[in-house]
């Protein structure tokens, strides 16, 4: 396993804010990806497998940081794909606007449609119900 480790961490430059950016292999959406057991994976899913320990089954690699090049394992943690998006949606990093989820619940509570929401923020009629259902846990936001 050092042998991995050191093989990836050729691909890495620490810059100062604290980021490991992944100099490599990229997918179409930003993220690194490293040759590891005879398949292309992630490289934020290495990094975490390497410097934290095992990945767990149903779980994803999230960045606190938020940025997809960064591989430091401090700056990743576990946790759900809700989390994921509820963390996208909070921090902005989509191609719409930031999505304000009290204001949007607010805004479905008191009979707003879900497009109309959508045209609020900027985003699909989509994105705000899979919002909605993920922070909130229900399916009163059909």
């Amino acid at each position: 396993m050092e042998a991995v480790k050191i093989r990836f961490m050729e691909k890495v430059k620490k810059v100062p804010n604290g980021c490991w950016l992944w100099l490599a292999c990229r997918d179409s959406f930003g993220y690194g990806r490293f040759w590891y057991k005879n398949q292309m994976i992630p490289a934020h899913r290495i990094s975490y497998l390497l410097h934290n320990g095992d990945l767990v089954d149903g779980l994803s690699v999230l960045h606190n940081c938020n940025n997809a090049l960064c591989v430091n394992p401090d700056h990743l943690r576990l946790g759900t794909q809700a989390d994921n998006m509820r963390d996208l949606a909070i921090a902005g990093n989509s191609p719409h606007k930031k999505i304000d989820v009290p204001t949007a619940v607010r805004m479905r509570i008191n009979g707003f449609s879900l497009q109309s929401i959508a045209n609020e923020f900027d985003c699909s009629k989509q994105a705000v119900r899979a919002i909605l259902m993920r922070t909130y846990g229900t399916s009163n936001f059909k």
